[in-house]
């Protein structure tokens, strides 16, 4: 069997306080984590490969187009004036089967101490709503806390969000 990674990113939210931008620390991650897959034999479709800005429905059309076995939609979430105490990680997934790829991955990334925000479920977004294929969000971390925007803002952070969000796919595949 063939597997393709396909790894979706957005350009919603910026960073707060430093100027640091999902849309940068978004695409860093998928590269690293498009490369990973990669050399794991993995044949990868990466639906944005530079700072341009896609409508959802479009980023649906090319899952859906690309045949892929899985998508992984990558993000940094950040919380409004008055949530700057939130942080931790999360995944989300919108149909009940999904569930599982959103758990492994969620999993993985708490090993690295971040704090725990949630696996949520019937999540109503354009790219979770992919029927065709497991498909999940996956919010690192808040830009809008300290201590996370910290990580994300590191090279060597940001490739143990990547390892264990690989790890996670892994451990979805061998189940």
């Amino acid at each position: 069997m063939s597997i393709k990674c396909l790894s979706l990113l957005l350009l919603l939210v910026i960073g707060f306080l430093s100027g640091l931008a999902e849309k940068d620390i978004n695409l860093d991650l998928s590269f690293r984590l498009g490369e990973l897959c990669s050399q794991m034999g993995a044949e990868v479709v990466q639906v944005r490969d530079s700072d341009i800005d896609m409508s959802l429905e479009d980023k649906r059309d090319i899952a859906v187009s690309s045949g892929a076995d899985m998508l992984i939609s990558i993000h940094a979430i950040a919380g409004g004036r008055g949530y700057r105490s939130v942080d931790g990680t999360s995944t989300y997934w919108h149909n009940p089967f999904r569930a599982p790829l959103g758990h492994v991955i969620y999993d993985r990334l708490l090993k690295l101490e971040l704090d725990e925000f949630g696996v949520v479920g019937s999540f109503n977004y354009t790219l979770t709503r992919v029927s065709q294929m497991p498909s999940v969000l996956v919010e690192q971390a808040f830009l809008s806390h300290a201590e996370d925007k910290e990580r994300l803002a590191g090279p060597v952070s940001r490739q143990q969000m990547v390892q264990k969000i690989y790890e996670g796919i892994l451990d979805f595949l061998q189940r």
